[in-house]
C-alpha cells in the first residue's frame, strides 16, 4: 500500500527463479499492483550478482546466434544491454558505498561503469539524511566525463616541461 500510495513501481532484479516460491509469489503480486506507478522504479535486487547479470546477457546473446536470429558479426554493446536482466534500467549516475567500504562487491557492473562514487564512514544503518545531502553535494561538484578526457580537464596534468 505504501508503494502504491506514492506511485512507486517495485520491480525486482536477478535470477528471481532461484527464489522460494512463496517469496516470488508476493514479489510478483507487489510488481503487478504497482505496474501502473509512474512516479519512481524501486529496484530489489534479489537473488543478484553483477557477473551473474553479464553471463546471463552473454548466454542469451549467444542463444540468438544459434538460432540465426542474430549474426554473431552484429552483435554490439547496445544488444548486449538489451539482454540484461533490466534493460530499461539506466546507468548509474551516483553509487554510495557506506562502512567505509570501497569496492562495488559485484553490484550492477554492467550499469556503474561510469558512475561516480561516494564513500561514507558511516555504517548504512546510521547513515543519516545529512549524509545523504553530503553525498549529492559532492556528486554535484563532480565533472562528468564518461571515460572522456576533456579540453582543459582539471583532473589532468599538464605535461611538466
Amino acid at each position: 500500500p505504501l508503494l502504491q500510495k506514492n506511485g512507486i513501481r517495485l520491480q525486482g532484479l536477478g535470477e528471481l527463479d532461484r527464489l522460494p516460491d512463496d517469496v516470488l509469489a508476493v514479489l510478483r503480486e507487489t510488481e503487478a499492483l504497482t505496474a501502473d506507478a509512474t512516479k519512481m522504479i524501486l529496484r530489489l535486487a534479489l537473488s543478484y550478482g553483477g557477473q551473474d547479470e553479464i553471463l546471463f546477457a552473454a548466454k542469451s546473446m549467444a542463444q540468438q546466434v544459434k538460432e540465426g536470429a542474430c549474426d554473431i558479426q552484429n552483435l554490439t554493446v547496445e544488444k548486449l544491454r538489451a539482454s540484461l536482466y533490466d534493460a530499461s534500467m539506466p546507468n548509474v549516475d551516483l553509487v554510495i558505498r557506506t562502512a567505509g567500504e570501497q569496492r562495488l562487491s559485484g553490484f550492477l557492473l554492467w550499469q556503474t561503469s561510469y558512475a561516480e562514487f561516494y564513500f561514507s564512514s558511516s555504517l548504512w544503518p546510521e547513515f543519516t539524511p545529512t549524509d545523504f545531502l553530503h553525498a549529492l553535494e559532492d556528486y554535484a561538484s563532480r565533472v562528468r566525463r564518461f571515460g572522456r578526457v576533456l579540453e582543459n580537464d582539471p583532473a589532468v596534468e599538464a605535461p611538466s616541461s
